[in-house]
């Protein structure tokens, strides 16, 4: 089974299904048979960008055969990290969208260069992701995990404290080592995990959204360098609605707020955020499509500004044309087309779990449009209040992986 979850928000009934371990046995969930030098062959093979012709067609299929196997070892892993800090948020009262996700192929196939770190030490190859309304429900829940799992964290990143400057993004995240006696062939697998607010996330589904939308990766700063600067100040902009940081850029508040008006009117960024909100609104399934449909394929052709939507009744066949697809794309590469693999009960909850895709950017658009009219504090605050993030059951999610979390912590990756 293949799960490949940009960014979920799901709601309660939908979330109980997906991450319930109840619903899938033990078989659904694969494991990596390779050693970590494999693993680590694998990733040399992929990060050396080998021309993919006929006379080596079969080393880099393996390679990427050996990538997926790994990757996908971490679901069960994910989906344990993900239901433990919803048990942690539920526990604590707190408000809270969450998500879980697997990091396409083609992203780890342009990282691994550009970070110069192996595979098997890959630390984000599948992570869960949580909302909150507030900076002080984040912070709370941060604290917990700190002060009850500190065990379990291998490494803290706060962007929210300390954004990035080259792209003004904003998160709270940690790396969690899982770690259950009953599982022990996932032992020591990292699961990330993204603790934001809903500005934040607002921010970074627009970054998502627009660089899909460009053909751009501006996420990992390689983008026209305009556009960059745009999204940077943005960012500044809403940290201070939040009473955060902002990136250092050395602008004085109105020398920003200027600045973003100019590149607001240079850039035409009002066309751009439209034509995404306009591909967003055409995505229909016809009913008959809509029955015993377990996983989606969507396929953007970014340069036409269309898409197709296959539905699947099976985990099995869905993943198998993924796979598929995502080699043809970085074979032939088509850096104009885009597939993503989507878990879905529902097809009316799709729009809502994968904003980064379906580009739901209008709380960016109103917090934007409030920091042109010199209005911030006052369109964050009725922003905020019109979209309120819905609280999670009561129902306690068995953290089982963390009750057993009090073990030793092992010697780095990179030494096994």
């Amino acid at each position: 089974m293949l799960l490949d979850i940009p960014s979920l928000q799901m709601s309660s009934d939908d979330r109980c299904h997906l991450e319930s371990e109840r619903s899938f046995a033990m078989a659904d969930y694969t494991k990596c048979e390779f050693s970590s030098e494999e693993i680590n062959g694998a990733g040399d093979v992929l990060a050396s960008r080998p021309s993919w012709t006929e006379d080596n067609d079969a080393l880099i299929r393996s390679a990427f055969n050996v990538a997926y196997s790994w990757r996908d070892a971490h679901i069960f892993p994910m989906r344990s990290v993900h239901g433990s800090v919803s048990s942690v948020c539920s526990k604590l009262g707190v408000k809270a969208v969450s998500g879980a996700r697997v990091k396409r192929m083609p992203t780890i196939y342009e990282k691994l260069p550009r970070v110069g770190i192996s595979l098997y030490d890959l630390q984000d190859l599948v992570g869960c992701r949580f909302i909150f309304e507030h900076s002080d429900d984040l912070d709370r829940v941060r604290a917990h995990l700190k002060n009850e799992y500190s065990c379990l964290i291998d490494r803290e990143n706060d962007y929210i404290k300390r954004p990035k400057k080259a792209t003004g993004y904003r998160s709270h995240h940690m790396i969690f080592r899982f770690a259950r006696d009953d599982q022990p062939q996932y032992n020591d697998y990292r699961v990330e995990v993204q603790l934001r607010t809903r500005i934040q996330h607002a921010w970074s589904t627009a970054v998502e959204a627009i660089g899909l939308y460009r053909s751009e990766s501006l996420k990992s700063s390689q983008g026209d360098g305009e556009w960059l600067e745009f999204l940077r100040l943005i960012s500044s902009e809403m940290a201070l609605m939040e009473g955060k940081p902002p990136v250092k850029d050395g602008f004085e508040r109105a020398n920003r707020i200027e600045r973003i008006r100019q590149l607001y009117r240079e850039l035409n960024a009002g066309v751009t955020l439209n034509g995404i909100k306009r591909m967003a609104d055409g995505i229909t399934v016809p009913p008959e499509q809509k029955r015993d449909v377990e996983a989606y394929l969507l396929i953007f052709d970014i340069g036409r500004k269309e898409f197709d939507l296959r539905p699947f009744r099976g985990f099995l066949p869905a993943s198998t044309q993924y796979r598929e697809l995502e080699m043809d794309l970085l074979k032939n590469k088509l850096s104009q087309q885009n597939v993503v693999l989507i878990e879905a009960k529902k097809l009316d909850n799709i729009k809502r779990a994968f904003p980064n895709y379906f580009s739901d950017i209008a709380m960016f658009d109103k917090l934007l449009d409030g920091i042109i009219d010199g209005r911030s504090e006052e369109t964050y605050k009725r922003v905020i209040s019109q979209a309120p993030v819905n609280v999670y059951r009561q129902t306690p999610i068995d953290p089982g992986w963390m009750r057993k979390a009090h073990v030793p912590r092992p010697v780095s990756r990179s030494d096994k």
